[in-house]
């Protein structure tokens, strides 16, 4: 029950993760691939799925649960490392909304 509780207050950015990933634009792969060097480099990374928040999404955050591949993605989230973020969100919300004005990037449209 802990988990589904957590995953429906991160509900906006696991689907911003999401929709990041399925239609990928140069800006934000930039930042994930920055991301993914400094997660690569982390002693919690798990590559065989026992702490991952979903079954079978590998590999993923050991310390939040989150895969990988979504949570690079996803600009307003921040590493979850226990001693201290090793990333921060790149924006809030609102910002984003800007950003992907700026950029001419619609996550939302086929």
């Amino acid at each position: 029950m802990k988990k589904l509780i957590k995953i429906w207050k991160t509900r906006k950015l696991i689907w911003e993760g999401i929709k990041n990933y399925l239609v990928k634009h140069p800006a934000i792969e930039n930042i994930a691939m920055d991301r993914l060097a400094i997660c690569m480099k982390c002693d919690i990374i798990d590559y065989k799925g026992e702490s991952c928040m979903v079954p079978g999404t590998a590999p993923c955050c050991g310390a939040c649960g989150c895969k990988l591949a979504l949570k690079l993605r996803s600009l307003g989230s921040e590493c979850a490392h226990p001693d201290g973020p090793r990333w921060k969100a790149e924006m809030t919300e609102e910002e984003q909304d800007v950003y992907y004005e700026k950029i001419k990037y619609n996550p939302d449209q086929d």
